[in-house]
């Protein structure tokens, strides 16, 4: 069978049956019409389900209790909590109160249904509805697959009738995990997903599945968890071959023998296309083949060889990345796809195009699909053949696509088709709340008409729609088609999967994970040299700090043991390069393992193998370097076993640290266990505290220490050699003297204990390898405990409550105030803070009637004369103020600014004009809640109007390729110009791939590499990103908060550094006319309670109090309430130009529509709004005023107004060239739109639409409006204009090469004036640092995960080292106490400190993904940051290092002094704090988090070596003394062992040879410490720390590893 090598050859093959077509229809049409020939049809997969319900513990009200809002009404009266047993109901046992546990919250309860296969169903519902639980479930994904069956209650098969009576009390709980109880039967085919039940009366029993339904089902999640380091290519290949199926092969084996009893053996050469393709698909390149048919079907075949990528690594689109995700699943020819939200990000055009290519592959190939969607055009529903609305978990409606409206329409509901308004928004907003289902009531006619539904109700509930479902004609067919007997198929078993894998499969898997383990090493080259750069610095240490050690004496044997254990160490360190990796990483096993890619044994043996060759390398490395440097016995069998032992330690490590990473999940824990487990074995390793000194309640701890195995081997291998002399010269056959020394540090000699001791650390390898397997086979990703967003009020809602949160807020309060005194009354304090480059006078308010624009949507279009519009701005009868009368009212707000404040205008766009400026003066008066309260978004804020305007702007890239096309540059945006004005709200639009989020990040001065062209001019001056920024907002696709921060608090942040208080004294009663006091509080009254409206808009009112979290199943707010967060934390900055990128992506309808009347309400005072959107309906379209369309290549096709219903667009496209589709009335002329000017339809009609467009009347015109917004400023620009470096630079930080956006700010700043120094701030320096400083505190008071960690890990090592060291600091009396005394000093310098390094880290990385976007927003500057940083951590580091240093001190009995205790804290404050901002620094230079660990670890090695206690500073090599006084732990030891011991003059110790010394002269002589030096000491640290400080603060400024 012959191998095609290429992915050319592959789309080649499909294209010659495909006919070129991307679409899988013409290849099934092909494929059916063989297989028709012989009688053989595809088989199908059925599912149908049985009294599906699902049940959560949610947390409970901590102020009231509440009703699950689930629950049946009869629940209270019916006996719903009773047992029966016997048929006799047992009394039913009294509750707790409610305050006291948690509840059980039904989350679905979808009844009984069926999904025929071949059938395409889409499935709608409000937000919260119970969707992606549905889909789970079906999927058998709800579950963990190895979760058992749980019997008890009834029988299966109970009847739904039954089930119903007790309100599913009864019901048999079929299996439970997480919190989560799934009740009810699921079926394939009629086959039970769970197997069969055992028999009743309680326990686990249950037979296995006649069918693997990991492999049946799939669930394509909403969430994108990929590995960034692989292409797409790559990424759908590898799903392929771990998918594997054998359905192709022994489909055509049943063909084949058919067709030769049939007598068409001639068949294959009939269609020897089709037969190639099959060949393909039954040999080793299958799994090539079906990624590339499936990255077609999905449109991303571009995009192959680009990597995935992520938040730092640059790679395809979000959209892309979704269709990635989709096909993953895809590819492995499951026969039902239960797909989430898989057209997120896409444009209406891709969106239907796939949509399309799923139904026929649905009607083709019989398959099973339902999936959910948001926002779907009348098109894509067109393509389902069923619908299921769900609403609070209830199926209310399961049956045809065109039969769903006549049914609402029975219950008096139907849409608004004047505004059309589609069926799919319609109904997923029917349910959503009384309120909203209120819109659509149709009104009643007169009698005798019957009585509509909703009379007399306050809504129709779902649960009442079901009910009403259930009676309707089509609900009593689907009541009649469950109650049918389930589908099957003669050739079922080949879809179901009943046969096990072959071995040859299983191997063809392992070898997939292995290839791909070994890709992303190779892909991660910087990760294998940081740990190669760490040990071979190590190795560089300790060849040269220890040059051929002396034999003959004590010293030299004891410096022996040191470099052992060193290496050791060292070694051991490796394993925590690679955790945060490991970490990371488990969301996508998570992902395949559920889905049954391969097993937990193949994903943690290939993680460890691959391991293993760097792991070699190193200890080749080392034991190199430091074997004959050192001078160790030259001979071969003991150097292997030396390198042996590094290999296996290394190998430990690894496995100890992956074990972690599999038990936890969580980088921050795995770090700080990781830091634990590495000091226990360093203590118990036998060398800082001999065997017999060790207390027996910790020998164990001994006898189990992997290092202590390990450093026993390697010294036996090398002390027992000969070459060691004896140690008494007078008895030859005696001990030598490397025997002797172990004997005193308590170790065997025997050499027995060398291959023990490889063995037990392999072996130990082996268990923790086992307990990977078990942790990763039994453990799921953390998951979300957080009660649902629709369950918890806003007076329920958790709330900073703690007392330890309000101390930790009094440091911010503070500054705040110091603030507020230094630069006088708080009401004013922005005035000047707040002046501005733009003047409004820059810009001609009679050029453009904003009016014009103000245009109602939907039905009330018709009424415009005085009726008020759909978006809730009141009609011109409303009006009150006059121009004359606005104008005297900005004059009256302008006399209350100061004189240097800047002139704005005050609620409305233009003061001249008569429209929007008086619509929003109106909107202000009259806002209130709901959507009127979006009509006062900004109403009463003092801000000054924008007019951006660009021309001829290009975007250039470095070129990918650079292997072919070294030092090139592709071009993303080609000329592209433009004018955004006040009161016009822009909708910014084009294929994937056309430029639009590229534009949008030019223009907002977002991106941070590339070389821009062009002119920008902000109100007729050129742009200054320093003072744009203050005036711009920007809404990103991506959700980046503080995840410890609650939604009031992100917007209350948000506003308070990027307004200035002015704007809020305006608003505030008497601002400015009490006293100080009064203005502050007036100000931040008038704040709140502007956040408070703006929280309103967007419905994020009852989710005031609830912490943003991580999202997904880190917990918090939902994707769609990220969102709206996202776009409020920049409305409340009150901007004058607002960029959106995508904002109602990830939004349904309902949502889409309240985020868009918030944004047409804001565009209506007057500010400059500009979206990007991918697929806006009819009704968030009409939301327009302009568009700016782009085709791929980043050139323009279209710019200007929209006119009502879009009819100028209409007009353009329809008239441009001949063969342009017609377009109709009932259509999206978004969707259609996009049809016609996609490059497909432009290839057809062999036109370009940009040369098209220049070559229009409207392009002239709209060029006629450009220029009157830049006429004047070319000439200033080119004369000022240096040549275009090639180089691409910072554009953000305003070194942007070539044209005009570089020039024009030097122009600016050449010119200097007062615009040349407006502050780029809001606020000031001592404002922006007491805001985030209690932000941070308040944050790291909730962040238990990092400070719980650190606490408890203080703690058990604190405990660890008094119970090991317990009563040592008494033992003064003796060498080997004051040895042991110094020897804990060492341990409390090193291992607290380094486990707080270690921690801190993934904070600050999480950290810095906030800080990047706060301060592209201008909301304070880098050095404020890395302030805030460093102050926050201060009160915690204070009581970390009291709780250590109080159970240290005690359980070691150090002498009981307040002087001494005081001076052993004071040092390890400062080193816990230096090492803690050492960690901080270094996550602040390093890119990604294995980076700042293995630079780090070097360091600590290097200071851990040279710090005086491994090796004495009289003993050091003179060339190593600049590491031994550049080492913070160095003066830590130096300042405690002082301070304990330098005192003890009249204490004297006997000394090996004889004779005495006092304490203090010993350690001055063995250890050059001076008594008086503990207050240089001090200094000393505090130098180190303002070193880290600075450091920090270099990274924060000067380095941003964000991509764009």
């Amino acid at each position: 069978m012959a191998r095609v090598r290429s992915r050319a050859d592959v789309n080649d093959a499909i294209d010659a049956v495909s006919d070129g077509q991307k679409g899988p229809q013409k290849l099934f049409e092909r494929l059916n019409e063989r297989l028709g020939r012989v009688g053989i049809s595809l088989p199908g997969v059925e599912v149908r389900w049985e009294n599906l319900r699902v049940e959560v513990t949610a947390p409970a009200n901590k102020s009231k209790a509440t009703v699950a809002p689930h629950h049946s009404t009869g629940n209270a009266n019916n006996g719903a909590g009773a047992c029966v047993v016997g048929g006799k109901k047992l009394p039913q046992l009294p509750q707790l109160p409610r305050r006291r546990r948690a509840r059980r919250q039904v989350i679905l309860d979808a009844g009984s249904g069926v999904l025929r296969p071949g059938r395409m169903t889409l499935l709608l519902g409000p937000p919260g509805a119970g969707r992606s639980t549905l889909l789970k479930a079906l999927a058998g994904q709800l579950i963990p697959p190895n979760t058992p069956n749980t019997v008890g209650g009834p029988k299966c098969g109970a009847s739904s009738a039954a089930a119903g009576a007790d309100g599913g009390a009864g019901l048999l709980p079929v299996r439970t995990a997480d919190g989560l109880k799934q009740y009810g039967a699921i079926k394939y085919n009629g086959l039970s997903m769970q197997g069969d039940c055992g028999g009743g009366g309680g326990g686990s029993s249950s037979s296995k599945p006649a069918f693997d339904v990991q492999r049946v089902a799939t669930y394509v999640s909403q969430t994108e968890n990929h590995l960034p380091e692989l292409t797409v290519a790559e990424t759908l290949t590898f799903a392929a071959q771990c998918q594997g199926s054998e359905f192709i092969p022994r489909l055509y084996e049943l063909l084949r023998a058919r067709e030769a009893a049939a007598g068409l053996s001639g068949a294959e050469e009939d269609d020897a296309d089709l037969a190639r393709l099959l060949e393909l698909a039954r040999g080793p390149d299958a799994p090539l083949l079906t990624s590339q048919h499936t990255a077609r079907m999905l449109e991303i075949d571009h995009v192959m060889d680009t990597v995935v990528g992520n938040e730092l690594l640059k790679g395809i689109s979000g959209g892309q990345k979704r269709r990635v995700t989709a096909g993953e699943m895809v590819v492995g020819h499951a026969q039902v796809l239960m797909l989430d939200e898989i057209t997120n990000g896409l444009d209406a055009a891709s969106a239907l195009t796939i949509c399309k290519a799923l139904r026929s592959t649905c009607e083709q190939a019989n398959t099973t699909i339902v999936a959910t969607l948001l926002q779907p055009s009348p098109e894509v529903v067109a393509c389902f053949h069923d619908v299921i609305l769900l609403s609070q978990g209830v199926v209310a409606y399961h049956g045809p696509t065109e039969r769903l409206a006549p049914f609402l329409r029975t219950l008096g509901l139907a849409a608004n088709a004047e505004a059309g308004q589609t069926m799919a928004d319609f109904v997923q907003e029917v349910l959503a709340s009384p309120e909203d289902q209120a819109k659509y009531r149709l009104p009643q006619p007169p009698p005798p008409a019957p009585q509509l539904a909703w009379q007399g109700l306050k809504w129709i509930s779902p649960r009442r729609m079901r009910q009403a479902f259930a009676l309707s004609e089509v609900g009593r067919e689907a009541a009649k088609q469950a109650a049918d007997e389930p589908y099957t198929h003669e050739l079922q078993d080949l879809v179901l999967h009943t046969r096990q894998r072959t071995l040859a499969q299983r191997a063809a898997v392992w070898g997939a994970v292995l290839r791909r383990e070994t890709r992303l090493l190779l892909r991660n080259p910087a990760f294998f040299v940081a740990g190669l750069g760490q040990i071979l610095l190590a190795a560089f240490l300790v060849s040269t700090a220890f040059v051929n050690l002396d034999r003959t004496n004590d010293d030299g044997a004891n410096l022996t043991m040191s470099v052992m254990f060193f290496s050791l160490m060292s070694h051991f360190f490796g394993g925590f390069n690679f955790a945060p990796i490991y970490c990371a990483r488990l969301q996508v096993f998570y992902k395949h393992r559920n889905h049954g890619f391969y097993s937990p044994l193949a994903h943690a043996v290939s993680s460890v193998l691959l391991r293993i060759p760097e792991t070699l390398i190193n200890a080749v490395a080392y034991s190199v370097m430091v074997y004959f440097s050192v001078g160790l016995t030259m001979d071969t069998g003991r150097f292997f076993i030396f390198l042996l032992n590094l290999v296996a330690m290394g190998v430990c490590s690894v496995t100890t640290f992956q074990l972690l990473g599999a038990v936890t999940r969580n980088d921050v824990a795995t770090q700080g266990l990781g830091g634990v487990l590495l000091m226990i074995n360093v203590l118990l390793s036998g060398f800082p505290i001999a065997r017999t000194s060790i207390p027996g309640w910790w020998i164990w701890g001994y006898w189990l220490s992997p290092m202590s195995w390990g450093l026993r081997s390697m010294l036996v291998s090398e002390m027992t050699s000969g070459d060691w002399p004896p140690a008494d010269a007078a008895d030859p056959a005696g001990p030598s003297v490397g025997e002797a020394a172990m004997t005193l540090r308590g170790f065997q000699t025997e050499w027995l204990w060398v291959w023990a001791g490889v063995g037990y650390v392999f072996g130990m390898s082996l268990v923790q390898l086992v307990a990977q397997v078990l942790a990763l086979t039994f453990l799921g990703p953390l998951q979300n405990k957080t009660a649902p967003e629709h369950e918890e009020e806003e007076e329920d809602a958790a709330h900073v409550t703690n007392p330890f949160i309000a101390a930790a807020s009094v440091l911010g309060h503070a500054l705040g105030n110091a603030s507020r005194r230094l630069s006088g009354v708080y009401g004013h304090t922005a005035a000047a803070e707040g002046h501005s480059q733009y003047d409004v006078s820059q810009y001609d308010p009679s050029q453009y009637d904003p009016s014009q624009y103000s245009r109602e949507s939907g039905e009330d279009r018709k009424g415009a004369g005085n009726a008020a519009g759909a978006n809730g701005l009141p009609s011109t009868a409303e009006v009150e103020l006059t121009a004359q009368q606005q104008d005297q009212q900005l004059h009256a707000d302008k006399a209350k600014v100061p004189q240097h404040a800047v002139v704005v205008v005050t609620g409305g766009g233009s003061s001249g004009g008569s429209g929007s400026g008086q619509q929003a003066a109106a909107a202000a008066r009259h806002a209130h809640a709901g959507d009127d309260a979006a009509a006062a978004v900004g109403a009463g804020m003092s801000f000054k109007p924008v007019v951006m305007a660009f021309k001829d702007v290009s975007y250039f890239v470095p070129h990918p390729d650079k292997a072919h096309q070294q030092g090139k540059e592709l071009q993303l945006l080609n000329g592209v110009s433009g004018v955004f004005r006040p009161g016009v709200l822009t909708s910014l639009m084009g294929a994937s791939g056309a430029g639009k989020t590229t534009l949008m990040d030019v223009l907002a001065g977002r991106k941070t590499g590339g070389r821009a062209e062009g002119l920008q001019l902000v109100n007729g001056q050129p742009k200054r990103m320093s003072t744009f920024a203050r005036v711009m907002g920007y809404v990103e696709q991506l959700d980046v908060h503080n995840p410890q921060a609650t939604v009031e608090e992100a917007l209350m942040f948000s506003a308070a550094l990027r307004v200035e208080p002015a704007a809020f004294a305006l608003m505030a009663a008497g601002d400015g006319d009490g006293d100080g006091g009064a203005a502050v509080s007036d100000t931040a009254a008038a704040r709140k309670a502007f956040v408070r409206r703006m929280m309103d808009v967007v419905e994020l009112g009852p989710l005031a109090r609830r912490n943003i979290g991580l999202g997904g199943a880190g917990g918090g707010l939902s994707t769609e309430a990220r969102k709206r967060l996202t776009i409020a934390v920049e409305l409340v900055a009150n901007p004058s130009i607002v960029f959106m990128d995508e904002p109602t992506s990830g939004l349904d309808a309902r949502a889409a529509g309240v985020v868009m009347r918030a944004v047409r309400n804001t565009v209506a005072t007057g500010r400059t709004v500009v979206c990007t959107i991918h697929q806006p309906n009819r009704e968030i379209m009409d939301y327009f005023d302009e568009l700016l369309l782009l085709r791929p290549g980043g050139r323009t096709i279209y710019f200007g107004a929209l006119g009502s219903r879009q009819t100028e667009l209409v007009s353009y496209l329809s008239s441009v060239t001949p063969g342009i589709p017609a377009y109709e009335p009932h259509m999206n002329p978004a969707n259609w739109m996009l049809e016609v000017t996609a490059p497909s339809a432009a290839s057809a009609l062999g036109v370009d639409f940009a040369d098209l467009w220049q070559a229009s009347a409207r392009c002239a015109a709209a060029n006629a409006l450009i220029e009157h917004y830049t006429s004047g400023a070319d000439t200033v620009s080119a004369a000022a204009a240096p040549k275009a470096p090639k180089a691409a630079a910072d554009i953000e930080s305003g070194a942007v090469g070539g044209g005009a956006i570089a020039s024009v700010d030097e122009a600016v700043a050449a010119g200097g004036g007062s615009d040349a120094a407006a502050p780029r701030f809001a606020r000031s320096t001592l404002a922006q640092l007491g805001l985030v400083v209690r932000r941070n505190l308040s944050s790291q008071m909730r962040n238990v995960e990092y400070n719980g960690m650190r606490f408890v890990t203080a703690f058990v090592l604190a405990w660890v080292l008094g119970s090991l060291y317990w009563n040592r600091g008494t033992k003064t009396d003796t060498l080997v106490g004051v040895m042991d005394i110094l020897g804990v000093l060492f341990a409390c310098s090193l291992f607290l400190p380094l486990n707080n390094m270690l921690l801190v880290m993934p904070v600050v990385a999480a950290d810095r993904a906030v800080y990047y976007r706060e301060k592209a927003s201008g909301m304070y500057g880098g050095a404020v940051f890395a302030a805030a940083q460093a102050i926050a951590e201060l009160p915690f580091l204070f009581v970390q290092s009291v709780l250590f240093v109080i159970i240290v001190y005690t359980t070691v009995h150090f002498e009981f002094n307040s002087a001494k205790a005081m001076w052993f804290w004071l040092y390890m404050w400062l080193e816990t704090m230096f090492f803690t901002f050492f960690g901080i620094a270094a996550m602040n230079l390093a890119p990604v988090m294995p980076t700042a660990i293995a630079g780090s670890s070097g360091l600590i090695m290097l200071w851990n070596l040279f710090c005086g206690f491994l090796i004495t500073r009289p003993r050091m090599k003179p060339w190593y003394l600049w590491a031994y006084y550049a080492n913070p732990p160095t003066w830590t030891i130096y300042g405690t062992a002082v301070s304990q011991l330098g005192d003890l003059t009249d204490t004297f110790i006997e000394m090996p040879g004889g004779g005495t010394m006092s304490v203090s002269a010993y350690i001055k002589q063995a250890f050059s410490y001076d008594y008086d030096m503990r207050g240089w000491i001090v200094l000393i640290m505090i130098a180190f720390i303002a070193a880290c400080r600075l450091a920090a603060y270099y990274g924060l400024i000067r380095l941003n590893f964000q991509k764009r």
